[in-house]
């Protein structure tokens, strides 16, 4: 896909304007940034199953004016590789109640540290349907390892099937941990886990 950049945004936003109903959107490296992203952002309506925004230079201030795009009917979001950091971490907390069909969340590496993750933690037991997560290359860390340990534990996340936590400041302890939360019962899920940084 050519580089779109934010004038690109700005062109996707008009055609979009005259779209009632959209569903498969994958915009990865388009570089479009918080501009472009918000302006697509106000043109759709929140209809999208499937929306792929990896390596788009999104920032936390981006992932607000995203949220428009966040519906019930999202199954796969895929945010790898931009700069949501935690601001746009608790922004995305904010709408995932919303996101009540997703199946896939990717926010690898997206320097998101603690603070964020505990956002997001708080807010994915929303997300019944979740069977993999994503978040690999942050700089996570034991307090919210032990958050996320938590909101998988009974019947919080049934769906789960994959957490990919490579990369991460997570300890041996809290890898244990979340280990056992997913794999309670009859449940099998894979857990990837890192080496800290």
């Amino acid at each position: 896909m050519a580089l779109l950049r934010y004038k690109g945004g700005q062109f996707l936003a008009t055609e979009f304007a005259q779209i009632t109903s959209i569903s498969f959107l994958d915009l990865r490296g388009s570089l479009m940034g918080d501009d472009g992203v918000a302006s697509i952002s106000r043109a759709l309506p929140a209809s999208l199953s499937y929306l792929n925004l990896h390596s788009n230079a999104i920032t936390g201030i981006g992932m607000k004016s995203l949220r428009n795009m966040l519906g019930p009917s999202l199954r796969e979001l895929n945010l790898e590789n931009n700069q949501l950091q935690c601001l746009g971490a608790s922004s995305l907390a904010e709408v995932l109640h919303r996101c009540c069909a997703l199946t896939h969340l990717n926010c690898g590496g997206n320097n998101i540290q603690t603070e964020g993750v505990l956002a997001l933690a708080g807010s994915i037991a929303h997300c019944s349907a979740l069977r993999h997560l994503v978040l690999s290359e942050n700089e996570i860390g034991d307090d919210a390892g032990l958050a996320l340990a938590s909101a998988m534990e009974g019947v919080a996340l049934p769906q789960l099937e994959s957490l990919d936590l490579m990369s991460t400041w997570i300890g041996d302890e809290v890898a244990e941990s979340l280990r056992q939360s997913l794999c309670t019962g009859s449940r099998q899920a894979v857990l990837e886990i890192s080496m800290r940084w």
